[in-house]
């Protein structure tokens, strides 16, 4: 196997000596841009103004290695698979220089010098561009002023520049006035101003102050109307909205098909066509807007977006219209709607790889929408799945694993509270509720069980970045029909495997803005609260008491009381167009206690290693904390515990076409409370074992895993295939002294995750 990597190492080396190989003679390969000014490096978003740039070195490889000058056969295949190389350009050369002084003249580097300079290597027939600017004096906003005729844009713009993103002393940026042009104008459309254009804002400099100060005017013209070939101006004026009319069987392919019939419901209009399908009430909940408002374009951004998370609607068009000839300043409002399809069936299947455990998995779902006329979305689905399942025990058949289930849920697009209480939360927030339930049973070699749940939650989006979903109540009821002894006794936790009612509530907040907040960063986190068992400790004085546990039951299992609690936090920046660096922390707690005063249900707890965590481990197979994993029969090893911090950090970068490369690096475990526990729970283990894996600031670092990898990504569009290959750095299990482990890297100690997606 070594040989093969060192003979395609070799040819890559040999490639990337020859690759001006398909140069034509005379010409010359673009091997490197480089950009300084006023002596140092030009900062990375400055590279995007270079009109020319090199092949990626790597594709650039694989088309040397081939034969591109064939019209067929393998040569010619392994070229296309990779990308030619750049021809120097002298015209793109010249107006990458040009470009370059414009970009810093519009940061006030008026008086800015620009050049370039060729490097020519004549026997790799590459060349080197290096770019040279001279900045001089940056000009700097001296003095600003208003010229506005129109008398109530006036008013606004002076009421409003305590929110100017220009200041005096400010440097001179047209970048920034580009960002003032579109606050002002979406400040004037959220004010009245119907129509308004930020083309109508302008901005004018002049130098004559001196001391490289400018004097800024900032301009906005009167409304353009045009009356025949005649333009003339006329002061701006607000607008507001008198009529409202809704379609809500609209036609792109018939249009102008007639209406059999008008209804009035709270201020609209319903043009109805054929039959009133969908109740008014439904669609008045989605429009923010009302006859007689002031115009205001950002409540028509939340009403379109509003009623497009109904579900039941296609396309989504408001138009506005004069709305009669003797007030002009009047709007009618024109909703089209085109109804979805009101069924929907829907199939999916996919191969599965849970720790190295493969198989196929898949789900029939049936839609129907509107189910009430008043936007109600029924979804039932049938989800199965089968694996093979390898360990040390006798095997039914290669796949000896099972998995069936039926889900049903019912959304509707409000929250299911009395009418009074829906009206004191804000349209904007878009409210939805669904009640939700499933039945489902595994059968594994270890184990049968089945698992039962029925809950409702609301969702609400509480603005464009924040969303918070609430489940009240949520009960999973879990049942062990059958198991093997020797698999709960390898369990790290034999009392949360178990028969086990959970009756829960939980909230989930996730911030995740739709827009980047600048081109180079973005951040996503998500919080979780979830309570459970303190309702029904209230009332449990008339349970029945397990004898051996003293826990109260609830239909002959035991209830489970936790508080748990976990946060996912990441971070992406942006390090260039097409490589981004990714990091991602994650803590998570649940804490057991009264009725679960031994562990917490085991499905509560956190796992450590797999495709989406720590990949240098297979999942269930790493902590908790420093234990050592050789005390467990190998192919049972199951560990879970109720602390865990994780923090990953992923460089991504492209590589050739749609395949994307990535290095990574993963830390973290999976810990013990300090707290006292019961001997039977972890049987056959010292208490300095126990000890070991229970979570200590003090040994923090050195109970954590680390490891670190490099991952294969191609990218479909609207997935992607991956393929990570992890390897241990530090493994806490190790005796102390021998934790560090790479040293002993070989093949075999390699784990590969292969998934679909990022891993975060």
């Amino acid at each position: 196997m070594l040989r093969y990597i060192g003979l395609i190492l070799l040819s890559a080396f040999l490639g990337a000596c020859n690759l001006g190989k398909w140069v034509p003679e005379g010409e010359y390969r673009l091997d490197d841009n480089e950009i300084t000014v006023d002596g140092k490096d030009a900062p990375s978003a400055v590279n995007n103004i270079v009109k020319q740039k090199p092949a990626p070195k790597f594709a650039n490889w694989v088309y040397t290695w081939g034969t591109p000058t064939d019209s067929s056969g393998f040569s010619r295949w392994v070229s296309d698979q990779g990308t030619p190389p750049t021809l120097l350009s002298i015209p793109l050369t010249e107006r990458t220089s040009t470009q370059l002084g414009y970009y810093y003249f519009n940061k006030g580097y008026f008086l800015n010098k620009t050049s370039y300079e060729l490097e020519i290597d004549t026997p790799r027939k590459a060349v080197d561009v290096h770019y040279r600017v001279e900045l001089g004096s940056q000009y700097t906003i001296g003095k600003l002023e208003y010229e506005i005729p129109s008398p109530l844009i006036q008013e606004l713009v002076l009421s409003d520049t305590a929110n100017s993103l220009i200041r005096i002393g400010d440097p001179y940026s047209e970048n920034q006035f580009e960002k003032e042009r579109d606050r002002l104008a979406r400040l004037f459309r959220n004010d009245g101003f119907f129509g308004f254009s930020s083309e109508w804002i302008r901005f004018r400099a002049d130098t004559a102050l001196g001391d490289h100060k400018v004097l800024l005017t900032l301009r906005v013209l009167d409304r353009p109307v045009r009356l025949l070939d005649t333009t003339y101006t006329v002061p701006h004026e607000r607008y507001t909205i008198e009529n409202i009319y809704v379609d809500y069987g609209f036609n792109y392919l018939d249009p102008n098909a007639n209406y059999s019939d008008t209804v009035f419901y709270n201020g609209s209009d319903f043009l109805i066509r054929d039959e009133q399908t969908y109740h008014p009430h439904l669609i008045t909940r989605a429009i923010h807007f009302s006859p007689g408002e002031q115009f205001n374009a950002e409540v028509i951004k939340d009403s379109y977006s509003h009623l497009s998370s109904l579900g039941v609607f296609g396309a989504t068009e408001i138009e506005f219209t004069a709305a009669s000839d003797t007030n002009e300043h009047a709007l009618t409002a024109f909703i089209k709607l085109t109804p979805r399809s009101k069924r929907t069936l829907t199939t999916q299947i996919e191969g599965t790889n849970t720790s190295g455990q493969y198989g196929i998995s898949g789900n029939i779902g049936w839609l129907n929408r509107n189910l009430f006329g008043a936007g109600e979305i029924l979804d039932l689905s049938l989800l199965g799945g089968i694996q093979a399942q390898f360990n040390t025990r006798e095997n039914s058949g290669l796949f000896n694993t099972y998995e069936i289930g039926a889900e049903a849920g019912l959304t509707f697009s409000r929250f299911l509270i009395p009418v009074s209480w829906q009206e004191r939360f804000p349209k904007k927030w878009r409210p939805s509720t669904r009640i939700y339930t499933s039945l489902s049973q595994q059968t594994r070699v270890e184990f049968s069980r089945r698992i039962f749940k029925l809950g409702a939650s609301f969702q609400a989006q509480l603005d464009e970045d924040w969303r918070a979903q609430v489940f009240i109540p949520e009960f999973n009821y879990v049942n062990l029909i059958d198991f093997d002894t020797s698999y709960v006794n390898s369990l790290f936790f034999k009392t949360g495997f178990q028969d086990v009612f959970i009756s829960s509530s939980r909230i989930v907040v996730t911030y995740a803005p739709l827009s980047e907040t600048t081109w180079l960063t973005k951040i996503f986190a998500r919080g979780s609260l979830e309570l459970s068992g303190n309702l029904l400790s209230l009332v449990d004085d008339n349970f029945q008491v397990d004898p051996e546990t003293g826990q109260r039951k609830i239909f002959d299992v035991p209830y489970a009381q936790y508080i748990r609690a976990d946060i996912d936090f990441r971070h992406y920046l942006k390090t260039s167009p097409n490589t981004r660096l990714v990091a991602r922390v994650f803590a998570g707690v649940t804490y057991n206690y009264g009725n679960s005063r031994f562990l917490p249900p085991f499905e509560k707890n956190y796992l450590a290693g797999g495709s989406q965590d720590i990949r240098g481990w297979i999942a269930y197979r790493l902590g908790p904390g420093e234990l050592s994993n050789t005390i467990y029969d190998e192919q049972n090893y199951a560990a879970v515990a109720p602390v865990k911090l994780m923090v990953n950090l992923e460089y991504r970068f492209p590589i050739s076409g749609s395949l994307q490369g990535a290095l990574f690096t993963d830390a973290g475990n999976v810990w013990l409370f300090n707290r006292d526990y019961r001997p039977e729970d972890f049987e056959g283990l010292t208490e300095a074992q126990i000890e070991s894996a229970k979570f200590n600031w003090n040994t923090l670092f050195r109970s954590s895993a680390l490891g670190t990898g490099f991952g294969l990504r191609y990218d479909f569009g609207f997935f992607q295939l991956r393929l990570d290959g992890g390897v241990k750095v530090w493994d806490p299990s190790e005796p102390l002294g021998y934790q560090f482990v790479l040293d002993g890297l070989r093949w075999e100690t390699v784990t590969y995750n292969f998934a679909l997606n990022y891993p975060f």
